[in-house]
């Protein structure tokens, strides 16, 4: 009996070091998954935080972007409208400097016109030749009396 009572103590000493092994072992086994857990959460809110980083340098870049593209776009329209400005300015130019000349003109024509119908006196004599002009030839359309030659030609 007592041989069997030292066996059966034996045995439920066995079987307590095996249950505290395995206690043990399962606490060991709860706190490595909950410390995967644990570590799992902060690689996924590290990720999150990253993602959210760069998504955010993503924005930056394209509102950057966006700045440059609509500050050529202005910049190209100011010189466009500055372009068209100096075209303006210079067919107005041109068209003044156009309009004085013609005043010129008409102004010159006035004055030889006045000139010609006013009989001008002569330096040379009254003789009746005809003017014989070698550049303008000797046709009767170009042949005037020499009385100072107003010819038409010059």
């Amino acid at each position: 009996e007592e041989a069997e009572r030292l066996a059966k103590e034996e045995a439920e000493r066995i079987a307590k070091k095996e249950a505290k092994r395995a206690a043990k072992a399962d606490a060991e086994r709860l706190e490595k998954e909950e410390a995967d857990r644990v570590a799992a959460e902060e690689a996924e809110r590290s990720a999150k935080k990253e993602a959210k980083r760069i998504a955010k340098e993503e924005a930056e870049r394209l509102a950057a972007d966006e700045a440059r593209l609509a500050a050529k776009e202005e910049l190209e329209r100011r010189n466009k409208e500055e372009a068209e400005l100096k075209a303006k300015d210079e067919a107005e130019r041109e068209r003044q400097r156009k309009a004085a000349e013609d005043e010129r003109a008409r102004q010159q024509q006035q004055q030889q016109a006045a000139s010609t119908s006013q009989p001008q006196e002569s330096t040379e004599p009254q003789t009746g030749y005809v003017h014989m002009d070698a550049e303008h030839g000797n046709s009767p359309k170009n042949q005037q009396k020499s009385n100072g030659c107003p010819c038409s030609m010059m």
